[in-house]
């Protein structure tokens, strides 16, 4: 059962103070006494306790920070994974034409880590850290929406299913980008087609599966589940789960991969195998990160504009926080397929 949310008059009670001194301890009134401060804080962490939105009004003018939150997977592969860099650089771009700062902060298990509430997606907001919350690749509980949309709290997710709610997303299409991808391998010829995909019950790996299998059908093609393998999105996990199918002595004669890390590993271990790329397998990615264009041969694959997502999605965020009564906006950036030099049409 939901815990009954603690008041600013509780903590004021418990601590044997005026409600409005708990409101200027929370604000960081520099004329309240340490003594009196840390009396508050203590009571403040004890309860629980987090300020209501409108108490934020004492604070005055934004602070011109936003926090992105994302998943503790990102945090550690953070100098590893493309995908969470490229997004960020994009964000951090906007942050720096609107003169905001970025806050980073990490989620290992949203809304259940310790807090009855569920307040974690909202912790740095309520705390006052930040003006506004982007969340990438995170959605928030029913409840979290619920006070998200009362309190007009400034939110905005990337790669969210909860379109149609009262927070405002910025998406791709993982199912059309898959199925464009591997509707290129069919058209080429290819029949046999492998897929080494993203974690079993990611968002973007869900799709992106369900892409694959209807590109199959549409092409007359049975889905084989000896010819799919799933992991992080990580270059090694590409490399390891290539080299698991290739020992499984199953025709092969293309594969599609969840991102372009997955990509990259793949390339590796078909080469360790003296399989050539597209002479032997013909392989395509998703993402188009910097690196696709580089390797050798240069990746075929779903190009989506992390940079812009990102920014789009900092943009929006930036918007409602300078104007709450902002229109709620379900934003679907287009997904391309970028031919070069990875796939072989076969006779």
């Amino acid at each position: 059962m939901k815990s009954t949310m603690v008041t600013r008059a509780e903590v004021a009670r418990r601590a044997g103070v005026s409600p409005m001194t708990v409101t200027r301890v929370m604000a960081n009134d520099p004329h309240v006494t340490d003594e009196t401060r840390q009396l508050v804080l203590e009571v403040v962490r004890e309860l629980g306790y987090y300020p209501s939105v409108s108490a934020r009004a004492i604070r005055g003018n934004n602070m011109n920070v936003l926090s992105v939150t994302t998943p503790t997977q990102f945090y550690e592969s953070l100098f590893q994974n493309t995908f969470f860099q490229t997004i960020t650089h994009g964000i951090s771009q906007s942050c720096f034409t609107n003169r905001f700062d970025l806050l980073i902060t990490f989620l290992d298990n949203p809304g259940h880590s310790g807090d009855p509430e569920g307040h974690d997606f909202l912790r740095p907001y309520l705390e006052n850290k930040c003006d506004g919350l982007l969340f990438i690749a995170l959605s928030p509980w029913t409840d979290q929406l619920e006070r998200i949309e009362r309190e007009k709290i400034p939110c905005v997710a990337i790669y969210s299913p909860f379109t149609g709610t009262s927070l405002t997303t910025v998406n791709v299409d993982d199912r059309l980008g898959a199925f464009t991808a591997v509707r290129h391998l069919t058209d080429n010829g290819h029949r046999d087609i492998a897929l080494v995909n993203g974690p079993p019950r990611h968002m973007a790996a869900i799709a992106r599966e369900r892409g694959y299998r209807d590109a199959l059908e549409a092409a007359g093609i049975p889905f084989r589940p000896e010819l799919t393998t799933s992991g992080e999105f990580l270059i090694e996990v590409g490399y390891r789960n290539t080299l698991e199918l290739l020992d499984r002595a199953t025709p092969i004669t293309a594969i599609f991969c969840g991102n372009d890390d997955l990509a990259f590993g793949a390339l590796k271990a078909l080469a360790e195998k003296g399989l050539r790329v597209p002479e032997n397998v013909s392989l395509v990615g998703f993402d188009d990160v910097d690196g696709a264009r580089l390797s050798n041969p240069p990746l075929t694959t779903i190009a989506q504009p992390l940079k812009a997502i990102g920014r789009i999605g900092a943009e929006l965020l930036i918007e409602r926080i300078r104007n709450p009564d902002a229109p709620v906006r379900d934003v679907i950036v287009p997904l391309t397929l970028v031919e070069r030099a990875s796939v072989r049409k076969l006779n």
